[in-house]
């Protein structure tokens, strides 16, 4: 398997020390694949003694299905827990299965198996209708659209006219005219008498001009966009739009969102495996929000590939978390006079303006609820340092729906 695309993140605890080969009930055993070197099975752990079952037992199962066990012992569907947990369960273990029956070894079924066991209905997935009635994945879907992204009245206001200018002139004397815009504004604002809503007006003008520099004058001239390339266009265009409090997906040291953006060249599994992985990182920052204290946490992800991307969110769902776009459309940044038409009419620049918006609104709790939560920590280690010494309490055992399945650690931009 690919490393950079199929390999199960580090955790805490061995699956070798905590979960015998046989089924002592049973009397079955694992099948092993003995052709398979020790050294270059993946060293993946668990913090398996935290985790309730049968989730425990299903971990263990993927973990030795991973590592070249043929036939894993699979431990039962429950039958005493909320039907979306069971839902869950069900898909992940016929993931497994189809996994270790399958001879392609399809990583996908491994990254959607590990989806679900973090407690997330994942829309993007595939045959989730086989688990969930259309009611309920229609209630998720509907939970997860933001119809209000794809609008804002300001900004086609503002890219109205300029769609006359490309007509008449092309690229070239769009991007004249924007740079001419954007020197009024300056003028009028360094002559004390800015306009209201010039300074959103400056934003988007800069964002079109990033764009038209683009069309007209590539970095990367002829060939393919790298992914570099792709990783400075988008954050051009965040940084001319969002707040100066945030990054791209932080604010100080709290973690807002992760987007992960892959170059145009990558196809096939790849894209697919990376929404999986990045849907649980989101989903522990979500997870990271809760802890923290913000209420109804909620937490919108992204994952581009080139120039053309999606955003999802992440979010409360009855006692599950769904995972589902938050708009009808994919957003896009155009490369070419007819995409740059089509950028003009469409709605991407709202979607992304809004996503920006919303992780402006969550940082200011967000960043608050850390500083708080610093100095507490902060008086309690004081006072713990001249008195006697805190005995620390053993650990909790993790109910689902606070797990975040074998929590990705890879560095991510």
């Amino acid at each position: 398997m690919d490393e950079s695309s199929s390999s199960l993140d580090q955790g805490t605890a061995a699956v070798e020390a905590v979960e015998p080969a046989d089924n002592s009930e049973s009397g079955e055993k694992d099948e092993t694949v003995t052709s398979i070197s020790p050294a270059k099975r993946k060293q993946t752990s668990i913090q398996a003694e935290e985790t309730e079952e049968p989730w425990r037992s299903l971990t263990v199962a993927l973990i030795k299905a991973v590592n070249g066990v043929k036939k894993p012992i699979m431990p039962p569907v429950p039958t005493n827990v909320l039907s979306d947990h069971k839902a869950l369960f069900e898909h992940a273990r016929d993931c497994i299965i189809d996994y270790t029956e399958s001879g392609s070894k399809e990583t996908i079924l491994v990254k959607d198996a590990m989806v679900s066991m973090s407690s997330v209905l994942n829309l993007f997935a595939t045959g989730m209708d086989n688990y969930f009635s259309e009611i309920r994945l229609e209630a998720a879907r509907e939970a997860c659209l933001r119809p209000d992204f794809e609008e804002n009245e300001a900004i086609a206001q503002i890219l109205a006219p300029l769609r006359d200018v490309l007509e008449r002139g092309g690229v070239e004397r769009l991007h004249d005219h924007v740079i001419a815009l954007r020197g009024e504004v300056a003028l009028r604002a360094a002559a004390g008498t800015a306009e209201p809503g010039d300074r959103f007006r400056q934003q988007v003008l800069t964002v079109m001009e990033s764009l038209c520099t683009l069309i007209l004058d590539p970095p990367y001239g002829t060939a393919q966009a790298s992914e570099a390339d792709c990783l400075y266009q988008w954050k051009s265009i965040f940084s001319a739009l969002k707040s100066k409090n945030i990054t791209i997906h932080t604010s100080g040291e709290v973690e807002l969102a992760n987007i992960e953006i892959k170059s145009p060249a990558q196809s096939g599994s790849v894209p697919v495996c990376q929404n999986r992985k990045n849907v649980r990182l989101n989903r522990c920052i979500q997870r990271a929000l809760e802890e923290l204290g913000v209420k109804n946490a909620t937490v919108i992800g992204g994952d581009i590939v080139g120039y053309l991307g999606y955003f999802y969110t992440i979010q409360k769902f009855g006692d599950i978390f769904v995972c589902g776009p938050i708009s009808s459309e994919a957003v896009f940044l155009p490369t070419n006079a007819a995409e740059l038409e089509d950028f003009l009419d469409g709605k991407s620049l709202s979607v992304i303006f809004n996503f920006l918006r919303t992780l402006d609104e969550l940082a200011a709790p967000a960043t608050n609820l850390h500083l708080k939560r610093g100095l507490r920590l902060a008086r309690v280690n004081m006072m713990s340092n001249v008195g006697p010494r805190a005995v620390t309490p053993p650990p909790k055992t993790k109910r689902l729906s606070q797990t975040v399945l074998l929590t990705p650690t890879k560095k991510r931009i």
